[in-house]
Order: C-alpha cells, then structure tokens, then sequence
C-alpha cells in the first residue's frame, strides 16, 4: 500500500473534492471494465489507496491518540491548536510501514517476518490438521503479490482474472460459487 500510496501523491494532492467526486461518477458508469484506460487505473489506484486505506488510517490514528494516547511523536489536530496545513502536512506523509515503525515496531517486525507471509499461515493449518481450506482470490488484488500462492503444498485455489481484493463479491457467480464451496 505504501507503494500505491507514494505512486499516486501527485494526484492525490493535485485533485480537488469537486473534481474527485466528477471522477468517481464516471468511474461508477464505466462500460467495458475488464479493460480500463492506464487513467482509469491511475485514478483508480488512487481512490483506493488514499480514500480505501490511508484515510481511515489516520483516522484511526487520531481516535487511538485521543482514547488512549499513542507513545511516540504527536499527531497534529485542530484541537491541539496546529494549522491546516501541518495537518495536510501530516496527512499526506503517513505511510502504513511509518506508522507501524513509529507506534508498534513490534507489529512491524512480526508483519515483515514469516508470520506476515500468507504462506506460513498456510502451512501452520496444515501441520496442525486442516487441510480442507479452499482459496478464492484474483490476479489484481494489489494487496497480493504475484509469488502469493507460491508454496510446496497442493491447494485448492481458484484464481480470478478480475476482483481484486474480494470484489468479486459483486458478480452475479459469487453467491453460487461461496454456496457450493462452503
């Protein structure tokens, strides 16, 4: 996300809330979405980076100060008196891994060690017994790299060309398909 998120600053910083909700209604009527335009992806990569995740991020940040108090630098809010733009300032620097780094650098150590890989999640289930895990995911899930699926155990997973990250959810053979399968 980090990468999606330093990819599309420009943009981000450069589109107006007028202009972004004019993009996203033209978003919303696309024909023919199994082949959108690079400017389409560009925006879309966008959307979801800042508005999906780094948003509600810092969000979650401001409420877990105020409830409970972070233990490390602080973070500029309009109630501690700091200008608008520290705030967009801010705002627009934080990053996932930063924020993991700063706050939780024991979260961060675990997540960039095996126990944030999938695969090693995958086989604690199977030496532990459960083998009947089956595995619904697309090709352009940005969360998941392309090596995702990569391990010396045979797995039941089908692979999408298009949904990425559980967006397949809105087509029309996903409730079949989940019913059949679980």
């Amino acid at each position: 996300l980090d990468q999606d998120l330093d990819e599309t600053v420009d943009l981000y910083t450069t589109t107006g809330l007028l202009n972004l909700y004019k993009r996203y209604k033209e978003l919303c009527r696309l024909d023919g979405v199994s082949k959108p335009s690079q400017q389409v992806l560009d925006i879309v990569q966008m959307l979801t980076a800042w508005y999906g995740f780094q948003a509600l991020l810092v969000d979650s940040m401001e409420l877990y100060d105020r409830k409970i108090g972070l233990k490390g630098p602080t973070i500029p809010t309009r109630s501690r008196g700091d200008s608008s733009e520290v705030i967009r300032h801010f705002r627009e620097n934080v990053r996932f891994s930063s924020f993991l780094k700063t706050y939780f650098p024991s979260s961060y150590r675990a997540i960039k060690g095996d126990h944030g890989k999938l695969t090693y999640w995958i086989e604690m289930a199977y030496k532990n017994g459960f083998y009947d895990l089956r595995y619904l995911a697309s090709n352009d899930d940005f969360l998941n790299h392309s090596g995702v699926w990569n391990t010396p155990l045979e797995l039941d997973v089908v692979v999408t060309e298009h949904g990425g990250h559980f967006g397949f959810k809105g087509q029309d053979w996903f409730q079949d398909i989940f019913n059949a399968s679980f």
